[in-house]
């Protein structure tokens, strides 16, 4: 969990506090786990994200290209991050684990408000306020835009088998879209 307090809290099943990492920042707005449980991203929303290990060591302060980060995400195998423009800026930014860009453009006209990979590691999904979810693939090319006529996508999620996306619209509705 993070929050407003500036720091990031483990919790195991049972409820119990594992470890709380405590870096420099006045609130988190997001936090995203490797798929092995091993390293933590922790996003401050001021263009700082942090990586961290589960042994509260900060490895690195990722110098992102992007003034406000919106959203975070990792690569299936845990080598790169996604990261979303928050407000004005809908830029995409595919990085290593040390902040390197690899991949980087407009993405929306709007907030980003999620990113993720697909399962395989081979597509790359984003959600808008601009009313639209985007597909891409790792190299950055364009594939699907999907746009809804009344409201505004907050949150998105691929299927097990990466071939059908959910998303999730600021009055509470969800569609599933292949």
């Amino acid at each position: 969990t993070g929050g407003f307090v500036g720091m990031v809290t483990l919790w195991n099943r049972n409820g119990q506090v594992v470890t709380t990492l405590k870096g420099e920042a006045d609130h988190i707005s997001s936090i995203k786990l490797t798929s092995n449980g091993q390293r933590l991203l922790v996003n401050t929303g001021e263009g700082k994200v942090k990586l961290w290990d589960l042994k509260n060591q900060l490895l690195s302060d990722l110098k992102t290209p992007i003034d406000t980060v919106g959203s975070i995400a990792f690569s299936p195998d845990g080598q790169q991050i996604l990261l979303g423009g928050n407000y004005d800026d809908g830029q995409l930014v595919l990085t290593d684990l040390q902040g390197q860009t690899q991949q980087r453009f407009a993405a929306h006209d709007y907030t980003i408000n999620e990113v993720h990979f697909s399962p395989n590691g081979e597509r790359l999904a984003s959600v808008s306020w601009d009313r639209t979810a985007k597909v891409w693939n790792s190299s950055g090319q364009l594939l699907y835009t999907l746009k809804d006529e009344e409201k505004e996508l907050s949150s998105l999620a691929f299927s097990p088998d990466g071939q059908t996306l959910l998303t999730g619209a600021s009055d509470g509705t969800a569609q599933l879209w292949n």
